[in-house]
């Protein structure tokens, strides 16, 4: 699946957040690429619910209180929220799959880390 379709389906419905979930950054687990398109299409509603909590609940101005709101109003920004992360979305993907040196899968970009970590450490002695 492609990552422009997951986003406009998962967007396309509200989210459900009344789930008991989270999200890991920096993990070293989490770093590796999905395995399959289940894995995939759920690192990808972890992180655009993510994201939508960040646009619900971060305050408008310097006087906005977002947690002082009760959830009917929070939650009927919803619709506005997704399409501001559709957007945003979008518009990362594409930068990302049109960036002037090209697109490199993640066994090529893995392969040629070990390559350069390789030179590196030859070079200063330690291979």
């Amino acid at each position: 699946m492609k990552a422009d379709s997951i986003v406009n389906q998962l967007l396309a419905k509200p989210f459900n957040f009344s789930l008991n979930d989270s999200i890991v950054f920096g993990d070293k687990d989490s770093l590796y690429f999905s395995l399959n398109d289940q894995s995939y299409k759920k690192r990808w509603n972890k992180w655009l619910t993510y994201q939508a909590l960040l646009y619900l609940f971060s305050p408008d101005s310097a006087s906005d209180k977002p947690f002082a709101k009760n959830n009917k109003q929070t939650l009927a920004k919803e619709s506005e929220v997704q399409n501001k992360i559709k957007v945003k979305e979008t518009r990362t993907i594409k930068r990302i799959l049109e960036h002037p040196e090209g697109y490199m899968s993640g066994a090529d970009f893995r392969t040629e880390v070990k390559k350069g970590l390789k030179s590196k450490l030859k070079a200063n002695g330690y291979l």
